[in-house]
Formats: structure tokens, sequence, C-alpha cells
């Protein structure tokens, strides 16, 4: 399977651009360059508006690839390097002189192909100071690239932010596996995730493009996520997920791609790119709720109105001077844990569920991904349908004895199954904070269970555990999932999924697409390694325990659900 069917910086809060001169302390005081050390490490920065201070090297089929070095230490630096058949050339700035090996580069010059490993002594002269420093090269071939280039300024303030919520104009250009450019154009960028902004060094990203495009074979699109798997250092785990979920039965996936990632010549990483869980993402509703609400409105006549809050009641929607005719759909919803800072000011709309949480005497918090500007009528009418199925799963016998409602009438038990198999199979440890995407379409009356979402906290659980989750352990299982769960029909149906569907879809993975997506990502994965020194130890190793952890994994289901074997494993877990 090609790249597609992969489907697919903490840093320094005040980086602007890196630069190769280190002067004397004798001049420091005077110079534009301070020092930073991170991790132990010495890195060089420099705060030159332009670009055109900096030494990089560029690529002279897509000009707008160029690469800035990355220091190891005061001695030393990488160029991390995509696609060793395509010729780069150097940009000196002017005034300055370059030698390597001493040999004479000026601007234009070709770049000769430098062997991994072999360090070559590099001598630059600027504004009559001498820098030396060792050189050496890393490639990763076979590998698309997402380049993107923005005012520096702007980068600072995304990264700074607490949590993303601002995105600003940049340029972006991909370039495909095979070398050939496959979009360059503006979009609009900024930061994303929750836990892993607030905890990891490499942060992910989001990207709007203008219009909808198809990038890296995917559907098209205006929004995509940049996800950074800085929980996950296997680079495994979300692909692994992500492509099971596509060969399954779920209606709606999220396609992917690995990608290496570069801003403002920097390399930042190897990253995910993939396809946004929403409506006009990966989530293609022939109807558009949202838009037939705006289209009754005007912008004056829609203002958020939040009631009852921090209570099982509590509300929030947009005080509108209509209803489309039909509002039976469609809602795209996500189960969150309650969040007391979102106010009127938050962009979306939301109701909380009855039932108790494992987290709290409250129940959960359901936000409305589509519409987000929803009307009174419209949180009504969604939030009593979801509150009616909650009462029946949580009914001894899945019927509500009140309103007579059967929670088989009102929930896709196909859907709901597979997705209470990939929490459980795959060992989903984020199953409190979000991330659980269901949906109800316009004139159906089920509610359906995906896509599937956020899985570099599964199977070995590096991130959190000091031990990894045993592969024969049963998963915890919460919300309405573990409920379900008792009642004999839905297990069933649990059971028949895996037998008939995960079961031959895993083992395609392990024989054939999981040592092509090892093999494929392996010199990225050096390149992440020298950028991030996560200490997190080596990729391979990683890889290797998420290998084996699949091939246990599996056996012990195959053995209980299709050999129908009882060992000591299954009898107390299964």
């Amino acid at each position: 399977m090609g790249i597609r069917n992969f489907s697919a910086l903490g840093f320094q809060n005040r980086i602007i651009s890196f630069m190769f001169i280190v002067i004397s302390a004798s001049l420091l005081l005077g110079s534009s360059v301070f020092y930073d050390r991170l991790n132990g490490r010495l890195e060089v920065f420099d705060n030159h508006e332009s670009a055109d201070k900096d030494v990089y090297i560029y690529s002279k089929e897509v000009p707008e690839l160029k690469i800035k070095p990355f220091f190891t230490d005061d001695r030393e630096f990488c160029l991390l390097i995509p696609f060793t058949d395509k010729s780069w050339a150097w940009y000196v700035p002017q005034g300055a002189s370059l030698s390597i090996d001493g040999t004479s580069y000026n601007t234009g010059d070709d770049m000769r192909h430098y062997d991994e490993n072999d360090k070559h002594s590099f001598i630059f002269i600027q504004d009559g100071v001498t820098a030396e420093w060792y050189m050496e090269c890393i490639y990763a071939d076979d590998m698309p690239v997402v380049s993107i280039s923005l005012d520096e300024n702007d980068w600072i303030s995304i990264n700074s932010e607490e949590l993303p919520s601002t995105k600003f104009e940049a340029d972006l250009t991909l370039v495909n596996q095979d070398g050939t450019v496959g979009f360059n154009g503006l979009c609009r960028m900024g930061g994303h995730g929750n836990a892993t902004w607030l905890k990891c060094k490499k942060k992910s990203y989001e990207i709007k493009l203008f219009n909808e495009v198809s990038l890296l074979d995917m559907g098209r699109s205006k929004g995509w996520n940049i996800i950074a798997n800085a929980m996950d250092p296997s680079n495994l785990k979300n692909m692994i997920v992500y492509e099971a979920a596509r060969e399954s039965g779920y209606e709606y996936s999220v396609g992917c791609s690995y990608i290496n990632l570069y801003v403002n010549g920097m390399y930042y990483g190897l990253y995910l790119l993939t396809e946004k869980p929403v409506a006009g993402g990966c989530i293609t509703f022939t109807d558009d709720l949202e838009k037939d609400n705006i289209k009754m409105s005007t912008s004056e006549d829609y203002t958020p109105v939040l009631k009852n809050k921090g209570t099982n009641d509590e509300i929030r929607y947009y005080d509108m001077n209509s209803n489309p005719v039909n509002i039976s759909g469609s809602y795209l919803l996500e189960f969150d844990r309650y969040d007391e800072t979102l106010d009127e000011s938050s962009d979306e709309s939301w109701f909380m569920t009855e039932k108790a949480t494992d987290i709290g005497s409250c129940g959960y918090q359901v936000l409305i991904k589509q519409p987000k500007i929803a009307t009174e009528s419209e949180l009504m009418y969604i939030k009593n349908y979801v509150r009616n199925a909650e009462n029946a799963i949580y009914s001894k016998n899945g019927i509500d004895p009140e309103s007579g409602v059967n929670f088989r009438d009102c929930i896709d038990i196909y859907s709901w199954g597979m997705t209470y198999l990939f929490m459980d199979f795959f060992a989903y440890q984020d199953y409190s904070a979000g991330s659980l995407f269901f949906y109800k379409k316009r004139n159906d009356d089920l509610l359906y269970s995906g896509p599937v979402w956020d899985y570099d906290k599964c199977m070995t659980d590096d991130y959190y555990s000091e031990e990894p989750f045993p592969w024969y352990e049963k998963n915890d299982i919460y919300l309405w999932y573990e409920r379900m769960g008792h009642f004999d029909d839905f297990h069933d149906q649990v059971v028949r999924n895996y037998c008939s569907e995960l079961s031959p879809i895993l083992q395609n993975i392990i024989d054939n697409e999981l040592p092509g997506w090892r093999k494929i990502i392996a010199p990225s994965e050096k390149m992440d390694e020298i950028r991030w020194r996560m200490d997190q130890g080596y990729e391979s190793y990683r890889g290797d325990l998420v290998q084996d952890w699949l091939i246990r994994r599996k056996d012990l289901f195959d053995s209980v659900w299709i050999r129908g074997e009882k060992s000591s494993y299954a009898d107390n877990v299964y």
C-alpha cells in the first residue's frame, strides 16, 4: 500500500529563526544573537525580522522548500533533509562567505551530497566575524513534506498560547511522496490539542485552507490536523487504529498520512497529517443544519445564550429568530468532561447528560460540533433525544420503564459495539477526557458512534504509565459503552464485530501494513529523535513493543472468541 494507505516544539517561547553565527562573549552584548540551553544542548537563535540573514539550503525544483540547520550543541549542527534525489542549492546572505571542507559556496551553488554520519568543516564569515562548526547531514526519503512559512511573531504567538485559540495566515507547500508538489497556497494555522498542548514540547497544529482540497489522496476538505504523536514515541498507534477503522464498517473514519513538517525552514519532526473528525472533514453529511440556520437569519440575529450554569440542566445555544423546517439532523456530538471554563464566548453549543460519571456527580457535557450554531429548538430536540437513549441504556433491561423507549430502537448497535471493541482491544486510555464522537442523521432514528479519534494513548500507553498496559488485561470501559456491555445482544454484536471484521483486519495490518510503515518512517524517526531528544528510548524499540503487544493481544482475543479456548487470562477477564 502507498503512503495514502497509512490512511493515511516545547520548544522555546521566543523562537525566531536559527542562525549560523556563534560569536565571542565580547561581541554578544551588541549582537542580535542569544543563547538558550534546552535539555542540555545549546541552540542558537537570531532575532532578525528577515530570513535573508540566515544560511540555508533550498530545493531547486521546489524553491519554497528550504532547510535551516538544527544545532545539536555549540560546535555541531545537522541539516535534516528530505528527498536525497532533489537538487539542493545554498543560500548565502549578501556580503557573507561560506566554505565547506575548503570549498567556497555562493547563493545558487549546488550542495553536493554528503554521506550520513560524516562530519564536515563548515566555516561562515559575516560582518568580520568567523564562526566554525561541524556539519552533518541526515536524510529521510519517501516521506511527504509539509512546509509552512509565516511571520515569526505569529509563530511565537501560536506556541505561546496557554491553549490553542488563534490562527494566523501562512503559506503552505505540500510535497508528495514522489517529490511532486501536491498543494501550494495560503492557509490559516494554529495550535491543536488540550493535554498534549499543555504537557508536550512537540506540539500539534491545525490548518485551514481557503478552499476544499484533497491532500495525499484523502477526501476534499478545508480543515486538517497536523498531529505530533508526542505521547506515542512509536508513532504507530494512531496509524494502526485509524487504518483498522477505515477498513472496518464504520460509516466515517479518519484518513491520515505520515509527513515531515518544516516551519520557516526549521525541521519540527515526524507528524501525522489527518482529516478532521468533523462535518466537512472526514464526515460528509448530505445536509448542513448550520448553513440552514445561517440562511434563516442575519448575523445580528443570533446571540449566544448560557443557562443553568453548573447544573445538570446547563445548556448553551444561539438565540435566533427562526428554525429550519426539518431539525431532525444532522448532528455531530462529542462526549466530554464538564468544563466549567466554557462560557458565552465559546463557539460551540452544548448540554449535559443526566447520569453521574466516573469523575463526578454531574453528567457528561455533550458538545454539539455540528451545528455549532444551534438554535434553542435544535438543542432541546437533540438533548431530549440523547437523554431518552441514556435513560433506556441505564435501565435494567435496556428499556426505560417510564417512557417505554428501548435503547435498541435509538442506538445503532453495530457502530457502538465497534467503538466498544476498539476501546477494549486497543486499551484506549482517554475515554473520560473527550474525543468520543457520535452523530444523528436527518430523518434517521438512530444515534451512530464514530469516528474513532485520538488513540495516541492506547495499547502500551507509554506516556502516562511506568509499566505498559498488559496485553492480557481487559480495559476499563466507561460511559454508555460500559452500560451497554452488560446486555447480551450488545455483547454478541461486539463479538461478531471482532470475529468477522477486526480480527482479519488486524492480521492484515500485522502481516502487511505494519512492517511497511515502520520501514518507511524509520529515517524520519531518526531526524525526529535528533530534533526533540525525547529521552523515551529508541523509536525502533518502542515500535517493537507496540508490535509485540498487538500480536499478543490479537492472539488472546482470537483464543477466546474465535478458537473458543479457555486460558487463565481468558477465564479472568473475558
